[in-house]
């Protein structure tokens, strides 16, 4: 039987989640375990590739959705788009505003100083290869692999 179709678990679900409460971030239990969300062990547990996917999926639309609030984003080649997204998924969207001459050569479709920008910063000294490709994509357009 699978595990959604069991009425025991869709009885229990409802019930495990006031028992449990949510908390979104980490937190240490009763017993001092690592916890996260309705109860969930991260110490023996921890997450499956799908959930870690799932959130990284969220994790991804939040970025989308911060470099959307830039007057030329909607107008750039999806390959572009999706460096933007990994940039700002990366350094977090405070350190994605400071990128103030990149938004800048953007708005212009300056495309290679845009990727000049970023192989110029802290994120490169910390990611070079990520950097390097990012900026690659954004000069070209394309997507490296």
């Amino acid at each position: 039987m699978g595990e959604f179709a069991d009425v025991s678990v869709m009885l229990a679900v409802p019930m495990l989640m006031r028992h449990e409460g949510f908390q979104g971030m980490v937190y240490r239990d009763s017993k001092g375990i690592l916890t996260i969300g309705y109860g969930r062990n991260l110490e023996t547990t921890g997450v499956s590739r799908a959930e870690a996917a799932a959130m990284l999926q969220q994790d991804a639309i939040e970025a989308r959705d911060h470099c959307a609030s830039y007057s030329y984003f909607d107008a750039l080649r999806n390959a572009r788009k999706a460096a933007l997204i990994d940039l700002c998924f990366n350094v977090g969207r405070l350190r994605y505003s400071d990128f103030v001459r990149m938004h800048e050569h953007l708005k212009r479709s300056e495309w290679w100083e845009a990727g000049e920008e970023i192989v110029q910063s802290k994120a490169h000294l910390q990611e070079p290869a990520r950097i390097r490709e990012l900026a690659t994509i954004l000069r070209t357009g394309l997507l490296s692999r």
